[in-house]
């Protein structure tokens, strides 16, 4: 194939600005009346002196507004019937509602205000409200017994969580909370990890606040009891959310603290795991030719490599996080081996070759390891190691936590994952994980981090390709319907000294590999950029909750192009309330014969969103993108994209994915389809959902959003490439570094 390098789009978008509207008198749904007998006998039943539901904090409570399933969109928020007017706080997103916060002392105005509204968009409100039942009733409802089992006990048989703590807006409410928490019989245990910057960084739920102390191991705290209380409460005080790790001997304590409304999620501890891969004898050691240093290095996060074969190719290697006879060697010395040599190892496999040195992270237990896993000081390593090893980009991890991922909730190990690679700017590949019996189940931690690659597994056919999803393989998809696996790849593979081995963990290293050597390419590389062009490469036309987008071999290298194919990418910052074009996009000749275009086009876009970890509604932002070509009516219509703006809510999330942060769009034309004029245009827009999580405002926050647009003819002889080349002149231009060719000069 042709080395065509992707291109670079130069243009400067034009912006328009958008108007919203307000709520009308045609939102009002049928059973207003009903819902708002309802709604009047609900509030003045909890808001009593007399009822025992309701848990107060400083004459506080949270409730739960379910919202009608047709009312989620951001702008059906009640806001006009429970104000800020009447001490009313929205605390945060909870399963097709909100978490809000009522002071007793609002009583009669609200009941009031529910018997005769004072305005219209006061009566859209009352109409979709569904139900409203206190927070702590919502959470107890929830069943307790998987979050038990997921999370692994220690050497004293007590199980690790990390414990959120009611989110309430009022400074005292918050205060009461901790105290509350103080007088319970929960066993707070502290890092033994001094607090990393990542943890303390600002963000919309401010700081995870692990309380920390210098060396040791997680310890229970008992005289610290105190200080770690304080330190909470003074978090909470200043609008911070903090999480503790805490530690549990019955399941009744659970069941207990939930009741109590201290507590409103409890996200289960576990070490990481790893598939043995099988036994057999370690091979003799290559002599001694390691890899050139311009070779890309893949941070290894696994067990700790210790194959002779592969030390020289280990470029780096980091403190081991636990003591070294509980790390799993073997598991980390096969992954190893699929990075550094995998098309050796499987030569009747379809797979590239893409050299990487190694850097060493142990980290990952023996499957019989006993202990506690300190989570919070898992982050902090990791924080401390990339930031040690700034050149490494791209970090491999084929381990998770045992048990699927919440299918609302992104788990804490995945959040904390998704922020440390926005905060160093790299790329995380993560396996899916691996089924542990016959039922299919979702990603495992920390494969529902937003900002990884999560690879799930396939089968390969006869000829060494490509086949069927793997039968092992964890699957999609994520929390809140997140579009997990992205990408997928060979599973069964033949390992280091011999052994055959089928697992995610084997999968994610191919992709790992390609990751690296892309971003080596590019000019201008960013993690969103390297994942946008995998997935371009990605072979599969639809999304797959098993499969992801597929495996990226076409093109076989991202960063290139064969001649009957344009790949050009482009970077943007955008903020809400408005419209950006990117106009004058030139259609080829060879795309455009006959009158009609005739080809493929490709569209991928990837939003670096906004995120919280408070309830539901993970991602506070989305993108819209659309490729659009001009009508013969000179009108601009959808070529590929996402579906238009009055889409029913639930429509466009199940079938456009509208919150998620990746959008992907193919479409085929074999017959053609009739332009105006032989030009494109891409449209993108930015929204915002939950804005009271952000009381700085969000109008002027900018977002950076990632574009990536294939253009290919289905005539492998079509010079679409150089064509497209032409047309667009000095607005387009590499985005590849060009190889350096050395040359003998005689003297």
């Amino acid at each position: 194939m042709p080395d065509n390098p992707v291109l670079r789009l130069k243009m400067v978008a034009t912006r328009e600005g958008v108007k919203g509207r307000g709520k009308s008198e045609d939102d009002i749904y049928p059973e207003f009346r009903a819902r708002q007998r309802a709604l009047f006998d609900t509030f003045a039943e909890l808001l009593s002196d007399r009822s025992e539901r309701v848990r107060w904090f400083s004459g506080r409570t949270l409730f739960w507004v379910k919202m009608a399933d047709s009312s989620l969109a951001t702008s059906w928020t009640p806001k006009d019937l429970l104000s800020r007017d009447l001490g009313i706080a929205f605390a945060a997103p909870w399963h097709g509602g909100y978490a809000v916060e009522v002071p007793l002392s609002c009583r009669t105005a609200l009941l009031q205000r529910i018997k005769n509204p004072g305005s219209i968009a006061q009566r859209v409100d009352i109409s979709r409200i569904a139900a409203v039942v206190p927070l702590q009733e919502a959470v107890a409802a929830e069943d307790l017994t998987p979050t038990w089992r997921a999370a692994a006990a220690d050497e004293r048989g007590r199980r690790q969580f990390v414990a959120y703590l009611a989110p309430f807006v009022n400074p005292e409410a918050r205060g009461e909370v901790v105290d509350r928490l103080g007088t319970s019989g929960l066993a707070l245990l502290i890092s033994s990890a001094p607090q990393a910057s990542l943890l303390t960084s600002e963000s919309a739920e401010g700081a995870i606040d692990f309380p920390a102390v210098a060396g040791g191991t997680i310890i229970a705290v008992g005289d610290a009891r105190a200080s770690l209380l304080a330190r909470a409460k003074a978090s909470m005080q200043k609008g911070n959310y903090p999480r503790l790790v805490a530690a549990v001997a019955e399941k009744a304590e659970l069941v207990q603290l939930v009741g109590s409304g201290t507590i409103v999620r409890w996200d289960p501890i576990a070490p990481l795991v790893g598939i043995p891969p099988g036994d057999g004898p370690e091979p003799e050691p290559d002599p001694d030719n390691p890899l050139p240093p311009t070779v890309p290095t893949v941070g290894e996060v696994d067990g700790g490599i210790t194959a002779r074969r592969y030390g020289p190719d280990v470029a780096w290697r980091a403190p081991a996080f636990l003591p070294r006879p509980a790390l799993d060697h073997n598991h980390a010395n096969c992954v190893a081996g699929v990075l550094r040599e995998a098309e050796d190892w499987n030569n009747h496999l379809d797979i590239t070759s893409y050299p990487v040195r190694l850097g060493d992270v142990p980290v990952v237990p023996r499957n019989d390891f006993v202990g506690s896993w300190d989570m919070a000081g898992l982050i902090a390593y990791l924080d401390r190691t990339i930031a040690a090893n700034r050149d490494t980009k791209v970090w491999n991890i084929s381990a998770n936590m045992p048990a699927g991922c919440d299918r609302m909730r992104v788990s804490e190990f995945g959040h904390q994952m998704s922020r440390l690679a926005r905060k160093h700017s790299v790329l995380f590949v993560i396996s899916s994980g691996n089924r542990p019996g016959e039922a299919e189940e979702r990603i495992a931690p920390p494969a529902d981090a937003e900002a990884a690659i999560t690879v799930s597994g396939r089968l390969h056919n006869g000829d060494g390709r490509v086949g069927e999803p793997c039968h092992i393989s964890r699957v999609g998809l994520g929390p809140e319907e997140m579009l997990k696996p992205e990408l997928s790849w060979f599973s069964s593979q033949r390992l280091l000294g011999g052994r055959q081995g089928i697992a995610s963990s084997f999968a994610a290293p191919l992709v790992s590999r390609i990751a690296a050597h892309t971003w080596a390419n590019l000019k201008q590389p960013t993690p969103d950029l390297v994942k946008a062009l995998l997935i371009n490469a990605a072979d599969q036309q639809d999304f797959h909750y098993r499969t992801g987008y597929g495996s990226p071999i076409s093109p076989v290298r991202p960063w290139l192009s064969g001649d009957n194919a344009v790949i050009f990418c482009w970077q943007q910052s955008i903020v809400e309330k408005r419209n950006y074009y990117w106009s004058g996009i030139q259609l080829p000749p060879s795309l455009t014969r006959g009158g009609k275009f005739k080809g493929r086009v490709k569209l991928v876009a990837i939003l670096a969103p906004v995120t919280h970890a408070l309830g539901t509604n993970y991602a506070s932002t989305r993108i819209e993108a659309t490729v659009q070509y001009r009508t013969n009516s000179n009108k601009w219509e959808r070529l590929v994209g996402s579906m238009s703006l009055e889409t029913p809510e639930g429509v466009a999330r199940t079938e456009d994915a509208k919150w998620q942060p990746i959008r992907v769009y193919s479409q085929h034309f074999p017959r053609g389809k009739t332009f105006g004029q032989n030009e494109l245009r891409l449209r993108a827009r930015l929204f915002w959902r939950d804005r009271y999580l952000y009381p700085g405002g969000t109008e002027a926050w900018p977002v950076t959003a990632t574009f990536v647009v294939m253009l290919e003819s289905f005539d492998a002889d079509h010079r679409v490439y150089d064509e497209f080349v032409a047309a667009m002149g000095t607005q387009v231009e590499a985005a590849v570094i060009e190889p350096v060719i050395e040359t003998d000069v005689e003297g």
